[in-house]
Parts: C-alpha cells; structure tokens; sequence
C-alpha cells in the first residue's frame, strides 16, 4: 500500500509542461548560432505498455464498473439484484478470473447486490469499503460471505495509493463518516498514464464539498456522474474542480427516479462534456493507452440515431461518386443536421459526411439491447412468498409450493436469504 505523493502540478499539466518544453528546446537548435543542447526526454516512452479497458456496465437502474489493466482487475460496484446475475455472466464473458480489488461504493441495494454475487463466483484479494454500518439483509448478507470467506475489509483513509497495472488509483472520500449512506461513497481516481478517470458513487454535493477541501488536484478525463445523474450531485464547484472531457451516467431505462437530471445534463453540456449514457446506449467501454482515450459508442450529446439499412457515406450530398464508407443496420449515427432537401450531416470515422435521412431510425432494426441474459448463472433454488429462506425444493414443508418462484442461488444470497436447514 502507497500513499500519495504531494504534486506542484496535476499530472496532465505536467505532462504538457514536458512536451512544450521538448518543442521549444528543439526549436532552439534548429535556430543560427545557437548551441546544440540534448533533447528533452521523449515522454512517449513513460506511457504504459498495456492498454487500460475501464467498463461501465448497463446494470439498469444502479452502478457497475471494472476496470483491466494488463492481469490486474478491478470492480466497482456490481448493481442491484435483478442485474446479479448479468454482472456475474458480463465478468466471465470478459475472461475475468480473479478479481484484484472490489470497492464498494457504500451499501445501497443498486450498488452492493452484484458484488456479492462476484464475491461467490470469483477469488478477490483486496475489497475496499466505507466504515460504516447498513440496516440492511443485503448488508448483513455482504459481511457475512466475507466472513465465511475468511476475507477483511480494509477501510481506505484519503491520500491511500494502489499500484494498478502500469497505473494506480488513489482515494478521495469520503473524508468523514455521515448519516446518509450516499454521502459516505468512497471516491477514487484511476491514473493510467496521462489519462485519468473519476468513480463516484453516489456522493452527493455534500460529500463533493468535502473532497474539494481535501484534495489539492481532481482533474480527469472521465467522470462516473455521481448518483446516477441526480440533481443532488454533479454541483457546480465539483464540476469546475474535475473538468472531465467525458461523463459517463449509469442509470435505468425510464427509470421512476428521473435520472439524469435535465439540471446534470445541461451543466455537464455547459462545460462542454462528452456524455455517455446506459440507459441510451447499454454498455459504455473506454480504452485508454495512456495519452488517447477511445470508446465504442458515439456520445449521447445531441441526435443519435441508427441506420436502419445499408447506406453509402458521401463526402458531399448528392455526389455519387464521393463515397468514403457504409454503415449497417444497427450502426450508431452522431447526427450533426438534417436539411430541407433529404439529406443528414452525420459524424463519420471523425469527419463531417452526409448520408439520405430516409436511412436513419429512432429504434435499432437489429434490436441489440443490452438485457441481462436469458441463461440464469449459478443453481436455481426456491424462494417462498414471504420468510428469509430459500430451498432446494418447492416442497420442503417450510413453504407454500403455489406461491414459490425460483432464482439463482448467487441472487438469492445477495438478498440477504439464508439456506433452508431442513431441505439442504
């Protein structure tokens, strides 16, 4: 375990600082009468070997991140039941074997549930956690699988460094204990190389205060939008510290909550950030290589439609003979305009093209959602209508078989059920 170094300079400026320095110094010799000095070291070759892969999981309505650099894997939260199992499946399909660090957010449903799960499916050497405790079953159910597990819970003091593939991450929050649970989120920031990105939880503008207190540097390219979008969080004065070039907001389809807030959208679009959306778009994956963040979805900003057939991208409107590319069905379309006379300017490969409107579609023709798979991960077991049980069998004699309905096991724990002792 690290601890964090004091900067003069956030490391992005730092980094910049470096190149400018290189530029000028190179300048310098090409000019007359000027003596040949070294070059500046080239910074190219202080980027990471290995590229970092961070995944924001469309778990609905709830939070799930994991992160791979080189063998090291990191999970952020893991989304609430009804995602458990999807969570599990998403991590396998991943080839995720082992998990390195598990944070936990703090203990609300939508955020611990999934972890859980992960917690029977995978070996986990660090979990991370706020020191605080949860009335809940699912709380209850979190430490004691730990328990059984002979596993520790370390509770992160601010400032603490962990090395993390070729980068690391350091914790920002919380930096004290409160009432609410949201505000005790526990916030960190990943470094991979020149690129940085920002987990939040569900802190609110209360804990965002206490972290802007706390931590001289808080810029980063990616912020993971605090409380799904909510108006509580994502003030001003944090915006402002951060900066992010990207947001990304994690939360449910037509969710009964009203995330993202219209007030988080248009202050993320007054600094003008790049917004990712999982209820717009599913699964939003970031590839970083240290200097250059990449993603494999447009952002949500403005129109984004679908091409609802085979289409042609023009260089120019009505130029047949400027094609520079196809799009499928399905393909996602960055719509810049549509004009009076059937043509749209779209977003294509990073320039401006043009392609009929007649080829764009509000709903993917291929329907390619990203809903938790049909295959249940794990034994199914029986829940009954009421009790804190589940069971091997609809007919122990503990329960009512007509009201009986099944779940996997690995969901049934992450909701706090316990065996039955009569039916295992």
């Amino acid at each position: 375990m690290k601890h964090m170094l004091e900067k003069p300079l956030p490391e992005k400026l730092t980094g910049q600082l470096k190149k400018w320095m290189a530029a000028t110094v190179a300048a310098t010799m090409m000019l007359p009468g000027t003596m040949a000095v070294p070059a500046a070291e080239n910074t190219q070759s202080n980027l990471p070997q290995e590229e970092l892969t961070v995944h924001f999981i469309d778990v609905g309505q709830g939070l799930a991140i994991m992160a791979k650099a080189g063998d090291d894997v990191l999970v952020y939260d893991g989304g609430n039941s009804d995602a458990a199992s999807y969570f599990v499946s998403y991590l396998k399909d991943e080839g995720i074997e082992d998990i390195d660090y598990m944070i936990a957010s703090h203990y609300d449903a939508d955020h611990l549930n999934g972890l859980v799960g992960a917690l029977h499916a995978f070996d986990t050497e660090t979990i991370i956690a706020p020191d605080y405790k949860h009335n809940s079953k699912l709380y209850t159910s979190f430490y004691n699988t730990l328990s059984s597990q002979n596993k520790e819970v370390t509770y992160p003091e601010v400032g603490q460094e962990y090395e993390f593939g070729e980068g690391s991450f350091t914790v920002l929050g919380p930096t004290q204990i409160r009432d609410d649970s949201n505000n005790n989120s526990v916030v960190v920031r990943l470094d991979y190389g020149d690129t940085s990105f920002l987990f939040t939880g569900d802190a609110e503008s209360k804990e965002e205060k206490d972290i802007i207190a706390a931590n001289e540097d808080l810029y980063c390219d990616v912020l993971s939008v605090g409380h799904h979008g909510s108006a509580s969080s994502t003030s001003w004065d944090f915006l402002e510290a951060v900066l992010p070039e990207y947001a990304v907001i994690s939360c449910g389809v037509n969710n009964s909550y009203g995330h993202p807030d219209p007030d988080t959208i248009e202050k993320l679009e007054s600094i003008e950030a790049q917004i990712f959306r999982t209820d717009l778009q599913g699964n939003i994956i970031a590839i970083s290589d240290g200097e250059t963040i990449t993603w494999n979805n447009l952002p949500s900003n403005g129109e984004v439609l679908y091409a609802a057939d085979f289409v042609s991208v023009k260089e120019e409107p009505n130029d047949t003979s400027s094609t520079v590319g196809e799009l499928g069905p399905g393909n996602q379309i960055q719509v810049l305009n549509r004009d009076d006379n059937g043509w749209a300017t779209i977003e294509f490969n990073g320039a401006t093209t043009y392609i009929p409107s007649s080829y764009l579609s509000d709903i993917d023709p291929q329907t390619m959602t990203q809903a938790a798979p049909t295959q249940p991960v794990g034994n199914m077991v029986w829940l009954s209508a009421t009790g804190s049980k589940y069971h091997s069998r609809n007919n122990c004699g503990n329960m009512n078989p007509a009201n009986a309905r099944q779940v996997t096991e690995s969901d049934a724990v992450s909701q706090g059920y316990e065996k039955c002792k009569k039916c295992w």
